[in-house]
């Protein structure tokens, strides 16, 4: 009986032990840059479907979305579509960020204050948004887009772009934001939000 019951309690320890196993390699596989819920400090919960038809999510950013300083760069603002934003959704923001250790959260384009019924913007649209919208200056002082120009040498780096639906018409982003004023900005006022992510790298 002693044995039996040794027997049972090891068992009933791999048992768990896979279980946490399990449950760790699940997290550490979800991929990123995808739809997700929006994090409890923004208060919200429901994704946006976003897409691209410049770039695909978790793949390699054409090089004409690049910056002119890129072999073949034209900083042409890519294609975004998206789907799902709430009923009470009164405006959207929408930022890309580099977000390589080496670029330390360079923000490449932010547009604040896009009409509601917006779902969509064109391929190039950087320059020709529709009014209310504003874009604001980038991290390399320019008003709009500004296309990947990663150091040589520095490997691959994610470009993460997000579409924020937000409960406000209005939103105060002051010009040429870091990350952490645009997510200050935004802190409760998110209802829904979508990511796709890009790498580029030379």
């Amino acid at each position: 009986m002693p044995r039996f019951r040794g027997a049972l309690v090891r068992c009933t320890v791999c048992c768990l032990f896979g279980l946490v196993l399990v449950s760790g390699c699940a997290r550490t596989g979800d991929s990123p840059g995808t739809a997700s819920e929006v994090p409890e400090q923004y208060g919200g919960t429901q994704a946006l479907e976003l897409s691209s038809s410049a770039l695909q999510d978790g793949a390699v950013i054409p090089a004409e979305y690049c910056g002119t300083s890129v072999a073949g760069g034209q900083n042409r603002s890519p294609s975004l579509d998206w789907s799902g934003a709430p009923d009470e959704t009164a405006s959207f923001v929408v930022v890309m960020i580099d977000e390589h250790r080496v670029a330390n959260q360079w923000v490449h384009w932010v547009i604040v204050d896009l009409p509601p019924q917006t779902t969509s913007l064109a391929d190039n649209a950087t320059g020709s948004l529709p009014a209310p919208a504003r874009e604001l200056r980038n991290a390399y002082g320019d008003e709009g887009y500004g296309g990947p120009t990663p150091p040589p040498g520095s490997g691959d780096h994610p470009y993460v772009i997000t579409v924020y639906a937000l409960d406000t018409t209005s939103t105060d982003i002051k010009d040429k934001p870091s990350r952490s004023q645009i997510e200050r900005a935004v802190e409760g006022h998110v209802l829904a939000s979508g990511t796709i992510t890009g790498y580029f790298g030379r």
